[in-house]
């Protein structure tokens, strides 16, 4: 069975007392729970939001430590709260999952936590040992509402829920070998190998875990600009996102045989070959039109070439190391078509500069490096 997770968010300005927070509830919750802590679990060069979201996804407490200095500033405080607070949608009600901790006499930066049990390590030195106990038996008591604020929970745990894959390891371990998923969607089912590529990158690494499946491209999404069929993302409706499962997914890989199209303040641009979505910052898109005849010039396998713009993209959301308008002959090369690709695709690997972050941003970098040789 693997071992329950709680992850601990807080502000900067708390890091000193979040610190202290972390060991303490290391020591109660083990064996039976590991506590997620950025600075102990996050891998070195990874993009935080991506490894973040992850394990607030995984975890089966959300510890949010708060205090007038935090609650009074944007952050990544705000940013994983509100990611909790979706999360909960879909739990029954009275689901613990939000344990607001507060350091001081603060008011709750969000509505919905108005009301809901909190415990306090304050004002007293005594109260931090005494809230920190109160955290851990609530934590361990299961996850029923409990009474009045401050008391402890006597009850049974209730049914957990579905839980995404996780790696078991200690609590005070850090967690250097994190396996994202990432699915990979074949839009418009027109790519017969999209599993084998999927097996193959799974073969080369263990940072990633990926997984394959085949949507038919909504229709409404689906518009002629230029002179040429686009996949106008800006029209996606609501249901593709909720349709392809990214409770269990930390990022997915729609790949196109149509160029793309969105939105963008007050114009509309098209004729594009990737794009973040602005709708869910885990979802991507790739076009691969016109990408078969080019990977053929440059002596390679489609999905070889596929799995060069897949690692591409990734090396984006998980380093952020974004995309160089300078043409080195590097998967992350600014392109205007898939003909400026063809150099990069018969070299196939990246750049020294990019090398050289990579290198610094390991297991990440390993990985990537693999995936772009995959096929050749």
């Amino acid at each position: 069975m693997s071992m329950k997770q709680a992850f601990l968010s807080y502000a900067r300005t708390d890091s000193q007392k979040a610190t202290r927070l972390y060991r303490q509830l290391s020591r109660c919750l083990s064996p039976e729970f590991r506590v997620w802590f950025d600075r102990e679990d996050l891998p070195p060069g990874a993009e935080v939001t991506p490894g973040i979201l992850k394990a607030i996804r995984e975890s089966d407490y959300f510890v949010a430590v708060l205090s007038s200095d935090a609650v009074s500033k944007p952050g990544y405080r705000h940013s994983e709260l509100s990611e909790a607070l979706e999360m909960t949608k879909n739990f029954p009600q009275g689901w613990i999952f939000i344990m607001p901790t507060r350091l001081d006499d603060c008011g709750m930066p969000f509505e919905q936590l108005k009301g809901k049990y909190y415990t306090d390590l304050f004002p007293k030195k005594s109260d931090w040992n005494k809230g920190v106990a109160r955290l851990c038996q609530t934590i361990k008591a299961g996850r029923r509402a409990p009474g009045p604020a401050g008391k402890p929970v006597k009850t049974t745990a209730a049914k957990p829920r579905p839980q995404a894959h996780r790696t078991p390891g200690a609590s005070r371990t850090p967690q250097v070998r994190i396996s994202y998923k990432v699915g990979l969607l074949d839009l418009g089912k027109r790519i017969p190998t999209i599993g084998k590529i999927a097996a193959g990158l799974n073969r080369v690494q263990s940072t990633f875990h990926f997984t394959s499946e085949r949507f038919a491209t909504p229709r409404k999404a689906l518009v002629t600009m230029g002179g040429s069929p686009q996949l106008y993302i800006s029209q996606l409706p609501d249901s593709f996102y909720k349709r392809i499962g990214l409770i269990q997914t930390d990022y997915v890989v729609s790949l196109s045989r149509q160029l793309l199209a969105f939105d963008e303040k007050d114009y509309v641009y098209y004729h594009y070959l990737a794009y973040e979505s602005p709708a869910e910052k885990r979802v991507s898109f790739i076009s691969y039109a016109d990408l078969d005849e080019y990977s053929r010039e440059a002596g390679v396998t489609l999905n070889s070439a596929l799995a060069f713009v897949i690692t591409a993209e990734l090396v984006d959301h998980f380093l952020r190391l974004g995309y160089h308008k300078q043409t080195r002959n590097c998967p992350m090369d600014y392109s205007m078509d898939h003909s400026d690709l063809v150099d990069g695709l018969r070299l196939g690997h990246f750049c020294r500069y990019c090398s050289r972050t990579l290198n610094n941003s390991k297991p990440f970098g390993e990985a990537f490096k693999a995936m772009i040789d995959w096929g050749r």
